[in-house]
């Protein structure tokens, strides 16, 4: 008995001691453990050469990682730019700013564009969840994960490997040859049909996106941690170079009445006078006037875009999922496109107005 407990005493202290070095090469990014969803989603020949052209970078989460979202479609519209995409599915502002100093590094760009999700604010900053709502296993792993980044890092690769059945890098090849409408975008809201992480995430804590739009003091420390992970994101984007854009993709719930309709549905809880208040809400005013003393970071709010394009019969976020469907990436594209051009974003220089319902383009190959 004793010589069975000893061997499982050094067995966990083994595996303690590798872990904390996984967790110090991850905190360190040692080596590039992102490298091959940069490589998945650009095209080789981007990654190879500057070509003389000026970088734009974009850091994000899923709302990036596809070859039809706003990412790839900036980079086909604004050819005299190398746009390069670092976004990592399922991560957040904790892991970004891991990533992003090996980015600068690499790429010196003259634009940075962060992109956010209202939604998923917190996801590797502060896990909100309500222990009456949330099993304890899931529970247990968010506290842990909150602090231990490598367990989110391999719970992605997982993730990846056991839901694609391939390699990452193989992913983006995949998916600009499906259709990007999936099935359950046809079909009416159904929470049997709608994302599971999306809903788990919602019922955890239901009133979390509430209080991350209006600013309330709960979600004050979730947002003072994500502050400050942003300042550390932007810190090698010097002003006397480089041009850094904070894009806060709105709460599907804040975009149309219908919208806030399928959040309750699905398990969220939030007064209407938040969720489709003034498009200059707490939140962003939150974050500009955070950020004004860096003197070379703009938010970019397509709140009001969002909802006159809903209000001209566009629908721009997918039906049982929580993401923008291809007319609301084209949209997003269109409001961010200025910057390319030394404007400012949301809006094109000749005041026109973007088209918020065109048809998604064909996806370019990768070389």
């Amino acid at each position: 008995m004793k010589t069975a407990l000893h061997r499982l005493t050094l067995l966990g202290f083994g595996l303690a001691l590798l872990l904390g070095a996984l967790e110090l090469m991850f905190r360190a990014q040692i080596i590039d453990f992102y490298r091959p969803e940069l490589v998945a989603y650009n095209r080789s020949v981007e990654l190879r050469a500057e070509s003389g052209r000026p970088t734009a970078l974009v850091f994000g989460n899923s709302f990036a990682t596809e070859a039809w979202n706003f990412p790839g479609l900036l980079a086909d519209r604004a050819p005299d730019w190398r746009v390069i995409d670092s976004a990592v599915l399922g991560t957040g502002t904790g892991q970004m700013r891991l990533i992003a100093p090996r980015r600068y590094a690499e790429f010196r760009p003259r634009v940075v564009i962060l992109q956010l999700y209202v939604g998923q604010l917190f996801y590797d900053v502060r896990h909100a969840s309500d222990p009456a709502r949330t099993s304890f296993a899931r529970a247990l792993y968010w506290r842990i994960s909150d602090g231990i980044r490598f367990l989110e890092f391999a719970n992605h690769r997982l993730t990846i490997l056991i839901g694609y059945g391939a390699p990452v890098d193989d992913l983006t090849e995949a998916a600009r040859n499906v259709d990007v409408h999936p099935e359950s975008d046809r079909l009416p809201l159904d929470p049997k049909t709608y994302n599971g992480r999306a809903i788990e995430i919602v019922r955890s804590a239901p009133r979390a996106v509430e209080g991350v739009i209006a600013v309330s003091p709960a979600a004050r420390e979730g947002l003072d941690a994500t502050l400050a992970n942003i300042r550390r994101i932007f810190a090698d984007c010097r002003p006397s170079s480089c041009h850094a854009h904070l894009l806060i993709i709105p709460d599907r719930a804040q975009a149309a009445a219908d919208y806030l309709d399928e959040f309750r549905a699905i398990g969220g809880e939030i007064e209407s006078s938040v969720a489709l208040g003034p498009p200059d809400y707490p939140l962003v005013g939150y974050f500009s006037d955070s950020l004004r003393d860096a003197g070379n970071v703009t938010v970019v709010n397509p709140l009001a875009e969002f909802r006159a394009a809903e209000e001209q019969g566009c629908r721009l976020y997918m039906r049982n999922d929580d993401h923008l469907d291809p007319d609301g990436q084209h949209l997003l594209a269109d409001i961010l496109l200025p910057i390319f051009r030394g404007d400012s974003p949301l809006g094109a220089a000749d005041g026109s107005t973007p088209n918020p319902c065109r048809a998604p383009a064909a996806a370019a190959k990768k070389d």
